[in-house]
């Protein structure tokens, strides 16, 4: 398909079927780079505009013009497809809310931490109008589905899928089983979880990650974020368990490796069964989706935890871990690529290895910032993260009171939504003068102010929760952060990205414009989520207006 440009994109509430351009309240830029991502979420080379977009009709018969406005027309409804198969409107509902209370947040301090009833209403209007005016287009989509998917026949044969529908074919155990940690999820989403899942789902070779290794102190979810990713996608999920002899590390590995290779051709001849079954061919994407599902991905995924150990030269003799080196050095390289057909071709193992570690000072692997291993840090949740673990365990001290509400009636579950968390955490959360509470911590202290409610439920379960935390110790100490802090500085990662920072004061505002693009492209951003596409495009233009 023919890309003559690429535009961003703002959605319109009419109808194009029925509607003239002339009234159609579309807005494209022609941008030619292909580094935009102007839909949420989806592949953005499948996005086009007529090549006489934006240029005047001098010279052009009635019959040209009026055949450009009808492929303009055609294109802003296959945008406005595009658009609304990847808006989700109890999520952008819940955005929006979040915009609101942030908008005025800053108003108040602008206005020295008052703000009038009337303002309040005005920023409130402002987005609710914004998200009715793209629920009406949603909506719009949604009840004449028929009519936009029969304008991507002449395109393309299988319309492509966006992010969120590959993550339908996931199992959901990362979102559902791992609070907070939003980048840590973008992260793995990015390296692991979307590339095997598309593999499994259209065939071909993803780009995925040889190995990941997570590192943080103890008990901010290090193994449990592992397991969720390994279950994510219906890889067969093997493990290299703690008991291990450190001595037998090295075959273990290529055992696990060879093992892998097996089980890939096996399992990928029979996804090559199903899809050449005449049964296959009749059913719908859905039922193919779930039929694929039921085989699962023919990739191995192999869980090492305590990864260190097998390095630690307290407990192992120099040779071995001289030995366990190497073959993490070797064994790690390429093993994620799918075994080649060709024998005289080389291929990987279809294995990606995950490892967590509370030490990543003792792993002896030298650059990480290469692709035999991606690390990514688990650390104590502080802010929004800390917000979004705090209300998980709420909803775990929910189950408790729903069963101590069958003897007792006067008992209120707690509403994990209205509860304001956030000057809370400011309290709380990590430092490096006081330490950090772990998640298992943040669990602890959340349960035991739920049973101190159930035991009087005359007193709000916030005073409990402040009471719980205040006289809790940290169990990270600030030594121990600190500690961590420099270990991760050792292996080139901390907690900031090493990026320069934006400093107000020295830079010009197009140079702070241009280092938040950096920012939030510095990983790509196919990967990005639809608030921060949203922010991208609009430092775009910003910048396209600077520059003009």
């Amino acid at each position: 398909m023919k890309i003559s440009g690429i535009s961003i994109y703002k959605p319109s509430a009419v109808n194009a079927e029925n509607n003239p351009a002339s009234i159609r309240n579309t807005h494209f830029h022609s941008i030619i780079s292909k580094t935009q991502n102007p839909i949420n979420d989806f592949p953005k080379s499948y996005i086009k505009i007529h090549p006489s977009f934006g240029q005047n009709y001098i010279g052009l018969s009635l019959e040209a013009q009026r055949e450009i406005d009808r492929q303009n027309r055609i294109q802003q409804d296959k945008n406005d497809y595009l658009w609304a198969k990847s808006w989700n409107p109890q999520k952008a509902r819940e955005e929006y809310d979040k915009q609101i209370e942030q908008e005025i947040e800053v108003r108040k301090k602008e206005s020295l931490f008052y703000l009038k009833r009337s303002s309040k209403d005005e920023i409130r209007y402002n987005f609710n109008r914004k998200y009715n005016r793209e629920l009406e287009l949603y909506k719009t989509v949604m009840s004449n589905l028929s009519y936009y998917e029969k304008l991507f026949k002449d395109d393309i044969k299988i319309l492509p899928r966006s992010l969120s529908e590959i993550m339908k074919n996931t199992k959901g155990t990362l979102d559902s089983q791992i609070a907070g940690y939003s980048a840590l999820k973008r992260d793995m989403k990015a390296k692991f979880v979307i590339p095997v899942t598309e593999e499994m789902i259209n065939g071909g070779e993803k780009d995925v990650a040889n190995s990941i290794l997570l590192c943080g102190p103890t008990g901010c979810g290090k193994t449990m974020a592992a397991e969720a990713v390994a279950k994510e996608t219906y890889c067969y999920v093997d493990r290299i368990t703690t008991d291990t002899p450190t001595s037998d590390f090295a075959g273990y590995i290529k055992n696990k490796i060879r093992e892998s290779s097996k089980r890939y051709y096996q399992r990928q001849a029979e996804l090559q069964r199903l899809k050449n079954s005449d049964e296959y061919k009749n059913m719908t994407p859905a039922q193919k989706d779930e039929a694929i599902i039921k085989i699962g991905s023919p990739r191995t995924v192999v869980v090492i935890d305590e990864f260190d150990r097998y390095f630690n030269p307290l407990n192992v003799d120099p040779e071995t871990i001289k030995t366990n080196t190497d073959a993490v050095k070797t064994l790690f390289d390429g093993c994620a690529k799918l075994p080649s057909t060709d024998p005289q071709n080389q291929g990987g193992s279809a294995v990606t290895f995950l490892c967590t570690t509370n030490y990543p000072a003792r792993i002896p692997l030298g650059d990480f910032n290469t692709k035999k291993v991606q690390v990514l840090g688990v650390f104590p949740p502080g802010g929004q993260d800390m917000q979004d673990v705090i209300r998980y365990y709420m909803n775990n001290a929910n189950q408790l009171i729903r069963e101590y509400q069958k003897t007792d009636s006067g008992l209120k579950e707690i509403n994990t939504q209205e509860i304001k968390l956030d000057k809370f955490v400011q309290k709380f959360e990590p430092s490096q003068e006081q330490g950090a509470f772990s998640n298992d911590a943040i669990r602890d202290m959340v349960i035991s102010a739920a049973e101190s409610y159930i035991d009087n439920p005359n007193f709000d379960f916030n005073i409990y929760l402040l009471r719980v935390f205040k006289n809790s110790v940290r169990d990270i100490r600030p030594e121990k952060l600190q500690k961590y802090a420099e270990q991760m500085e050792k292996i080139h990662l901390s907690k900031e990205e090493t990026e320069a920072k934006i400093d107000r004061n020295t830079m010009s505002e197009k140079e702070i414009i241009e280092k938040k693009i950096e920012k939030l492209t510095k990983y790509g951003e196919e990967f990005l989520m639809p608030e921060q596409i949203d922010e991208l495009n609009s430092l775009r233009e910003q910048l396209s207006e600077y520059e003009s």
